[in-house]
């Protein structure tokens, strides 16, 4: 199961342009965490397109700790 704090994180790096596995991400690359970022990034196009505006979280979460399947 992904965290909230991986979605948030999701969101704001789709939000940023980053695309899957940039250098930059720090989202672990597992099938789960891509199909989540994938329908993150369709679901943001389509607000997008209907004119209206994804808001960020209002922290960056921090994942320096994590360890996939830990959470």
């Amino acid at each position: 199961m992904i965290s909230s704090d991986e979605l948030n994180r999701m969101v704001i790096e789709i939000s940023l342009g980053w695309k899957w596995q940039d250098p930059r991400s720090r989202i672990p690359n597992t099938p789960e965490h891509k199909q989540s970022w994938q329908r993150l990034e369709t679901e943001i196009a389509e607000i997008e397109a209907k004119g209206h505006m994804v808001e960020l979280p209002h922290e960056w979460p921090d994942l320096t700790d994590y360890e996939p399947g830990s959470i």
